[in-house]
């Protein structure tokens, strides 16, 4: 039997051997549309089995995940079981069978697959992943993703970078993921899981931020809670003076801080998790064969990053949402919210399991905006927005 951890994100990584498909170097380039959803989850069509599907492109899953409701629907027959690791410390059997997937005019036949129950992921995110290919893909062929352009293109033979991008070196890290150095404020390199399917933009592991006592660090943290298959975590956010990736420095970075050590935010040798918001700043040519990063600046790397500014650690229960915790000081604090309120609406547009993920973004809009949320029992707080953290 072979332990697996699930990804702390969307909580879907498998760290297990499998042999990855090989393709022959002919030269062969897939070109495919990307459907880039809440722009920064990589969706593309494809098909399992034949049976036309969305695909989730994902370099942090260590092997390719199949919903269970889809797999119920095809009649995937398991061929094996993983014992599983959730976000927290609790464990899981996932069964295993083989399946062949398309994207384009790619195939990648007879991958191991893991058959997974996604439910509380897809309510979550708003969205079902049916299919969420990982590091199969990734090891086999050369993976750019333009996400300004809404573009895959996946290189079956050598991939040459082109002129004016970066090369930055990969480092092979637990079963096959690949970590890439990232420089932290003035702390030196901190070296992290690149990360596709991750949303944030750097999430640094308890050991890291034990080790960097990065708590005390900042003076103002906000309450957040990591959610993923297997419950959640309660984490902090930080605003970080100084992120550089590939020659390029951003500032007033939010990112995650974990502060508890089971489960996915361990550590397990690497310092943490480089995630969608900051690779999506570049074209990025994920070249496995060559162990390298390629880094093509995209336009918008000055432009600041989305970040909440409410002050509340949110969770769905139901068709509503649930408040876990609320920042002290923060405008939802001052506009009364508590821990263990229910969000009935914001806006006046009345919450859903479907529309929650969008809903939430008008947390994150300009300081001094005002937003109206109703709680459970019919009164309303008008929070005006702030940056608090």
């Amino acid at each position: 039997m072979i332990e697996a951890v699930l990804h702390p994100a969307c909580a879907f990584l498998l760290l297990a051997t499998f042999i990855s498909a090989q393709a022959e170097s002919s030269g062969r380039v897939f070109d495919l549309p990307l459907d880039p959803y809440l722009d920064r989850y990589l969706y593309v069509r494809g098909s399992l089995n034949g049976t036309p599907t969305d695909v989730v492109l994902d370099s942090g899953a260590g092997i390719t995940v199949v919903d269970k409701q889809l797999a119920e629907q095809l009649e995937l027959q398991p061929k094996g079981e993983v014992v599983a690791k959730g976000v927290g410390s609790e464990k899981r059997r996932v069964h295993l069978a083989t399946a062949t997937i398309r994207i384009g005019d790619l195939e990648l036949p007879d991958l191991t697959v893991a058959i997974l129950d996604l439910e509380e992921v897809h309510v979550r995110l708003g969205r079902r992943m049916p299919v969420i290919l990982g590091k199969e893909l990734f090891h086999s062929h050369a993976v750019t993703v333009d996400y300004a352009g809404k573009r895959v293109r996946v290189h079956e033979g050598a991939f040459a970078a082109p002129p004016g991008a970066v090369s930055c070196e990969l480092r092979p890290v637990h079963q096959g993921h690949m970590m890439v150095q990232v420089e932290f404020e003035d702390l030196g390199p901190a070296w992290c899981v690149v990360d596709t399917g991750a949303g944030d933009t750097l999430a640094l592991t308890a050991t890291f931020v034990k080790e960097h006592d990065l708590l005390a660090r900042y003076p103002r943290l906000a309450e957040i809670r990591v959610a993923g298959v297997g419950g959640s975590l309660p984490a902090k956010m930080a605003t970080a003076g100084r992120v550089g990736l590939g020659g390029v420095d951003f500032h007033g970075v939010p990112v995650t801080l974990a502060t508890e050590g089971d489960g996915a935010f361990g550590g397990g040798g690497v310092d943490g998790n480089l995630g969608a918001r900051l690779l999506s700043r570049f074209t990025v040519t994920f070249d496995y064969a060559n162990k390298r990063l390629v880094l093509e600046k995209g336009t918008d790397l000055a432009a600041p990053f989305r970040r909440d500014r409410c002050g509340l650690a949110l969770d769905h229960d139901g068709e509503r949402l649930r408040v876990t915790a609320v920042t002290a000081e923060s405008p939802a604090a001052a506009a009364g919210l508590r821990a263990g309120d229910v969000i009935a609406a914001i806006d006046g547009v009345e919450v859903t399991s479907a529309n929650a993920p969008h809903l939430r973004v008008a947390l994150q809009q300009e300081a001094g905006t005002v937003v109206v949320l109703r709680d459970g029992a019919g009164q309303e707080h008008r929070v005006t927005l702030a940056d608090y953290f």
